[in-house]
């Protein structure tokens, strides 16, 4: 459910990153994370009572259906174009 946090562990196809959030810029949180990166994320995606200091990890995972789909489409503008 949106809002709510869960705790997940990593699937061979999914990756972590962790941070926390340093502070807010109006409707953003500037989420820092462990290598020094920074990133802007929308106040209103946060789980409910995110604040300043609070830890938080994004999940990168594939979508493998999307990828074959992106490929299908520029294979196809690729023999448009290739004639």
């Amino acid at each position: 459910m949106k809002g709510e946090p869960k705790a997940s562990v990593p699937s061979a196809r999914e990756e972590l990153l962790r941070g926390a959030v340093d502070r807010y810029e109006g409707d953003y949180a500037v989420l820092v994370f462990d290598d020094g990166q920074r990133l802007l994320w929308p106040r209103e995606q946060l789980p409910a009572g995110t604040r300043e200091g609070t830890a938080v990890a994004i999940a990168l995972t594939i979508d493998l259906t999307d990828t074959e789909q992106r490929s299908a489409r520029l294979k196809g503008l690729l023999a448009n174009i290739n004639g």
